[in-house]
């Protein structure tokens, strides 16, 4: 029985032996699970955090990026349409410093300015033309060299055959693309004065002289530097006139700006939209930049209100014109003057002032005397006439 019993008690402990030892594996395999388990987690974790800091360092550029950026002479998305061609919604502008001084960066970004068309002087590039470089440096506006071609410096026509002119022209440009970061050059009279039809091949020389001038920046140090011309309307027989001709040129000019100015030319708005029509038809689909005056003529230097400016614009727009160039900058200013008016003219009796001459004798010396002739004042009733004026105040507008 005894033996038995121990037998019974022996059986047991090895049991309750067996049970624990199998239990405490099973307990570290739940813990080693457990672990690994968290280890998994923490790992995901891990992974998940670095992947949002790698996600979050490339949004953000890198210091040479931002001044790649910035260094750019690429124009900005803004100034480029969906085709790469450049949008210009532009100015012509004066060189005095009195234009420089007034334009503001900030203003012309709010408007949407996107170029200026800088009067040049062909001698003197560096003192017209560089400030206006030197300001608007990295504000993304495009400056352009506005080059008078067949005026003189005393503003007279000289015939567009002439090749020491042609010449002259042509070097002034080559200075100024190669040696001043302009973005354009904006070719003014290029043409003939109204009498085209009087110079034989009137129309090859501008054609050819424009033709040589995209040679001449091609073969520069800044080839892509943009070309564009002031063109007459083609309200006008241009060919017969000015020697110019649409066709022809826009083989070689980057964008064309027929000077579509309503006030000069006594029209209005719908005027506009039928030239510029009419202008993009000749262009053989190369963009057309229409000029429109900001003012009433040149005999009435009133400016425009911005509503019909912007009617203008959009009358352009519609018609075709890939963009505007506004004459010219310049604040306006009405300038007063009192005149003087007569309004009655009377005639009435009354004392009269004369003068006589007589022989008197006049010292001259101590004890010395001559005669002479003197004047004496004398009084008498007489005839006067007299006016009678009303005074009003008058102005006009000028271009500052």
């Amino acid at each position: 029985m005894i033996k038995n019993s121990l037998n019974l008690l022996k059986g047991l402990t090895e049991a309750v032996f067996i049970y624990k030892r199998q239990k405490i594996w099973v307990m570290v395999l739940i813990l080693g699970a457990v672990l690994i388990s968290a280890g998994a987690v923490s790992a995901a974790d891990s992974s998940t955090d670095q992947n949002q800091i790698i996600d979050s360092q490339s949004l953000q550029p890198t210091i040479n990026d931002t001044q790649n950026n910035t260094e750019s002479s690429t124009p900005s998305q803004s100034t480029m349409d969906a085709a790469g061609a450049p949008v210009i919604h532009a100015y012509w502008v004066r060189y005095e410093s009195y234009y420089l001084n007034n334009l503001n960066v900030g203003t012309l970004q709010s408007q949407g300015i996107t170029d200026l068309f800088v009067l040049t002087s062909r001698n003197n590039p560096g003192g017209t033309l560089q400030p206006f470089i030197s300001k608007f440096a990295g504000s993304g506006i495009r400056i352009h060299a506005w080059v008078c071609c067949f005026k003189d410096n005393n503003g007279n026509w000289v015939a567009a055959e002439d090749v020491n002119q042609q010449n002259y022209v042509r070097n002034s440009i080559l200075n100024i693309v190669n040696n001043y970061a302009v973005d354009g050059i904006h070719l003014d009279y290029v043409r003939y004065g109204g009498k085209a039809m009087n110079h034989e091949g009137a129309t090859d020389t501008i054609t050819n002289f424009v033709a040589s001038v995209k040679q001449l920046i091609q073969g520069s140090n800044k080839p892509n530097t943009l070309l564009s011309a002031a063109l007459m309307p083609p309200c006008e027989d241009t060919v017969y006139l000015y020697g110019q001709d649409y066709g022809q040129l826009s083989q070689y000019l980057d964008f064309l700006v027929p000077m579509v100015y309503k006030g000069n030319f006594r029209a209005d708005t719908n005027w506009i939209g039928v030239v510029t029509a009419k202008a993009v038809s000749k262009a053989n689909g190369k963009p057309v930049v229409v000029g429109l005056q900001n003012y009433r003529s040149d005999w009435n230097l009133e400016l425009l209100s911005d509503a019909e400016i912007q009617g203008d614009i959009k009358t352009a727009i519609d018609n075709g014109a890939a963009g505007y160039a506004l004459f010219r900058y310049g604040p306006g200013k009405y300038v007063t003057s009192k005149v003087a008016t007569p309004y009655k003219y009377v005639r009435y009796r009354g004392w009269v002032r004369y003068t006589v001459w007589v022989k008197k004798r006049i010292r001259i010396a101590r004890g010395k005397y001559r005669t002479a002739r003197v004047a004496v004042k004398r009084y008498k009733r007489g005839w006067i006439s007299k006016w009678l004026y009303s005074y009003r105040t008058v102005g006009k507008w000028v271009l500052t």
